[in-house]
């Protein structure tokens, strides 16, 4: 008899730094984010959300100071105040405060030596 796991991890290693976040997933659609201090070994607790975060859509800066995510809920609430339930956005680990968020979640970013740049014409060809 299986049992199925109670959470997923995953992990963003910084490029060029002793850094990783690590996303928890779980119970359900709850994500906990943590800042994983390699050097150290000791992990910060930060944000927890309530909604879905994409993995595929996250990324960390290479020095390990901005993350990039992509999420989505479905609250009334958000609908109201974005026009959208979905969108990107760049923080700094292990909280997910958003210091730049763009509620177009159809997309592609670039990373440029140490931050992510929208890339309209990737953009464009996408929405085509």
């Amino acid at each position: 008899m299986s049992t199925k796991p109670k959470c997923t991890l995953f992990v963003f290693p910084a490029r060029d730094a002793p850094r990783a976040v690590i996303l928890r997933r779980g119970p359900s659609k709850v994500f906990h984010v943590m800042l994983w201090d390699m050097r150290s070994n000791s992990i910060q607790s930060g944000s927890w959300f309530h909604g879905k975060i994409h993995p595929e859509a996250c990324d960390i800066s290479p020095d390990g100071n901005f993350f990039r995510y992509g999420a989505h809920n479905g609250s009334q609430k958000t609908w109201k105040n974005l026009g959208s339930n979905a969108w990107t956005a760049i923080c700094r680990p292990p909280f997910l405060k958003a210091l730049s968020m763009h509620v177009s979640y159809c997309g592609t970013w670039e990373l440029v030596p140490n931050h992510f740049v929208r890339s309209e014409e990737h953009t464009s060809e996408l929405q085509s």
